[in-house]
Order: structure tokens, then sequence, then C-alpha cells
């Protein structure tokens, strides 16, 4: 069996027209910048460390520049920086320590857990192989190989909290995707209020990696038509979702 949607006139110029609205917006253009014109891309392992917390600490709670999550984030110094987390013989008490102490961040038990896992993938032996798969999507894209890493990222037992959703998060933090992109409940809405897209979606069916690659096709068919990379329109989106917040804020992802 085969499902195909299709897009209507009015679909397609309401996404150029999102475009065109867009071109002033600060973080729609921190997105094209480091995503589409791969600047500012930076494969460290504080920086991937980075990455992977912010992918965490963003499951069920919002990152605006106002919220608890974003002050956490943007902290100088910062409390969970790789190179304070290495010194500590219990890392993972330690970031449920910081995190128990810290204003509106939820699930930090399950967080510290998570984090603790996976440390050896960014300061241990793990780093190496990690760091081979990232360097050799930034050097030769395009959706296949993005979805091939955000496979891999997700796969169960890897990346402790990384599925379908956060997995593509990750990369898109890093700037190495234009195609794969987290879906989220912003982008879900929007497809049925919009675009009265025919198919249940929602976090039950988003968590089985085939229907989010389904879905995630027929994003990208969107953009592709509309002549915009599906990270720019989860910028626009995600953008339209915060007001105008953003503008002049250091997106940190």
């Amino acid at each position: 069996m085969k499902v195909h949607v299709d897009f209507s006139r009015r679909d397609i110029d309401f996404v150029k027209q999102l475009k065109k609205d867009s071109k002033g917006d600060d973080f729609v253009k921190h997105r094209i910048t480091r995503n589409v014109k791969k600047q500012r891309l930076t494969l460290t392992p504080r920086r991937c460390w980075h990455a992977y917390l912010l992918c965490l600490l963003t499951t069920q709670q919002r990152s605006g520049p106002r919220s608890n999550v974003y002050r956490f984030l943007s902290a100088k110094p910062f409390s969970l920086d790789l190179s304070t987390i290495k010194r500590k013989r219990q890392p993972t008490k330690y970031i449920k320590n910081v995190l128990a102490r810290s204003r509106g961040i939820r699930r930090g038990d399950t967080i510290s857990e998570q984090a603790g896992k996976n440390i050896d993938w960014f300061a241990g032996s793990n780093w190496k192989e990690l760091r081979s798969k990232l360097e050799k999507l930034a050097s030769s894209g395009g959706f296949k190989k993005e979805r091939e890493l955000a496979n891999w990222l997700g796969d169960k037992g890897r990346f402790d909290g990384l599925g379908p959703k956060q997995s593509r998060n990750f990369l898109q933090c890093l700037g190495l995707t234009r195609y794969e992109i987290p879906i989220d409940s912003r982008i879900t809405k929007r497809l049925k209020k919009d675009f009265d897209f025919p198919l249940a979606i929602g976090s039950a069916t988003l968590s089985d990696p085939e229907h989010y690659a389904f879905v995630n096709d027929v994003i990208r068919d969107l953009c592709r038509k509309a002549n915009i990379y599906p990270c720019v329109f989860d910028a626009i989106l995600f953008s339209q979702g915060d007001g105008s917040d953003w503008n002049g804020v250091d997106p940190l992802f």
C-alpha cells in the first residue's frame, strides 16, 4: 500500500508567503546561516555535548528565550559544561544535583540518568566514532544521509533520550541538516490548521520511526514545491510560536 499526499496551489503559495514574511526574522536568518550556508558549524565534544543536553532538556519543556531551559543553557559559566562533568567522580549524581537546584527544570532524575549513560560518546572511547559520522555528514549531506544518521542516533540502546524527534533536533542544532527536522506539536498543529493534513499525527504516532519518516517526507515534498528548505520552514514555525521574542537573542541552536 502506498499513501500519497497532494498539496494544492494554495498550500504552496501559503508556504511561499511564510518565507517572504520571515526575511527579517533573526531566528530564521540564524538557521539559514548555520544549516543552509553551513557557517558557524562546530563539531567539538563540548559543542556536541551541549546540543545533546539541549535535546534532553527540551523534551516536554519549552525552550523560548524567556524559558527556564534557555536561561539554564545560556548561563555563563555553564554548570554542566563537559570539562566540568569530566572532573566529577560521580557525573550522574552531579548532573542530578545541578538540575534539582535549577529553577523550573523538569524531569531532572530522568535527564541525569540519560546524560550519565552517554558521557562516553562525548568525553570517552566512543567520541571518535560519533565524530567520524558527524563529519561525514558535514562533508556530504543530502536527505538520505541525514536520515541514515538520525536513525543511527535514534536506535534504541545507543543514545538514551534521542528518539526520532530529538535525534533530528541534535543534528539540526549542530547545523548538519537541511531536510530532516524535529517534528513537534508546533508543526503538527500547523499542518492540521493550515494544510488540513489528512492523517493522525501526534506524539504517539511520531514515536514510530516509519511514521515519522513518512510525515517528514510529506513536509519535504511541500517545501520542495515551495522552494524552501525544511529546516527553514521549521525555523519559521518555531519562531512564530514564540512571537518576536527571538529578535536580538542568540538562539543557541
